[in-house]
């Protein structure tokens, strides 16, 4: 990947510069790129169309869901949990499906491109796995680390996050929500990648398509829209099915990302973390949620069965 340093543009004004930057470092990743006005650009990734923005310190890329019967948001979370970098899908409230992935560019202009253009290539691999449309990339052939692969512990002392060290080894992290409630985000490793992940709930079972189940994947993915690099996600455990957010960064990111993951998880646990805990608790509510903000996701049976209802209701009154 390319490194840029404002320098190497000197008649260009900041903005300009990283604009630039940005779409040699988009092409870098093998995408095919091209200008459409004032920090956005259109995308190719095979045939699969997309757009990338610049939106303050953010590059945010996105395509539209893959073509076909739309997954309901339980099979959406699975996928969601193979995606590499940044890449997720997402909900958006008029209930449809798109593939983001969000980088930050904070700091890009002083030295710190190098870390933009990991995640980047990073990200742009997970959004070409979902799309069907692999690229090549410098992480394929170098792995998403080396050897300089920072310590995880060290990472949380720079970034100035307290943590916790288990005696199996693990790292947590105590998150600072803005509300003040109490959530602890996993530090780990994934071969040369590392995993920052906070679990909300966890089931008893195997994840199914109850109202419940739905309801809260459906918030996950609601608030994974709005919050960047967080992203929906379930894993199975001896427990169950743990639900949650997480972030995946390479093995060598810098401390102002690995503090940006955190950040990112901090806020979206503070949006959802007790509104899923009612969910999982009252399925009158999860069904009530899903009947008001989604209700294309209700399984069929229960569509029918609430129609029934309400047209008992206006027979009875």
């Amino acid at each position: 990947m390319t490194a840029f340093a404002s320098t190497d543009y000197p008649f260009l004004t900041p903005d300009v510069g990283l604009a630039a930057a940005i779409a040699e470092a988009l092409a870098d990743c093998g995408v095919c790129v091209d200008d459409a006005g004032a920090r956005e650009w259109k995308l190719s990734i095979g045939r699969k169309r997309g757009v990338a923005r610049q939106i303050g310190r953010w590059l945010v890329l996105e395509f539209p869901a893959p073509r076909g019967r739309a997954p309901g948001p339980l099979r959406v979370l699975d996928r969601n949990a193979k995606l590499r970098g940044t890449a997720k899908y997402v909900l958006l409230a008029d209930g449809s499906f798109r593939l983001r992935a969000e980088v930050p560019v904070k700091g890009a202009m002083n030295g710190g491109f190098a870390g933009f253009t990991a995640l980047l290539a990073e990200s742009v691999a997970g959004l070409a796995d979902a799309l069907g449309a692999p690229v090549s990339h410098a992480t394929d052939e170098k792995g998403a680390g080396d050897e300089s692969e920072t310590d995880l512990r060290s990472l949380c002392e720079e970034a100035r996050w307290p943590y916790s060290e288990r005696s199996s080894g693990s790292v947590h992290v105590d998150l600072d929500t803005p509300s003040g409630a109490f959530y602890q985000a996993a530090l780990l490793r994934d071969g040369a990648r590392v995993i920052q992940r906070v679990r909300l709930y966890t089931d008893g079972g195997a994840a199914d398509e109850h109202p419940a189940e739905l309801a809260i994947a459906a918030l996950l993915l609601s608030v994974a829209s709005v919050v960047r690099m967080a992203r929906a996600a379930w894993t199975e455990s001896d427990r169950g099915t743990v639900w949650g957010f997480e972030v995946q960064l390479p093995g060598t990111t810098s401390v102002a990302t690995f503090d940006h993951g955190l950040s990112s998880l901090a806020v979206a646990c503070d949006l959802c973390g007790r509104e899923v805990r009612a969910l999982a608790d009252d399925p009158a509510l999860a069904r009530s949620y899903l009947e008001l903000r989604h209700p294309r996701l209700l399984p069929k049976k229960t569509k029918e069965k609430e129609r029934q209802r309400t047209e008992t209701d206006l027979v009875l009154t």
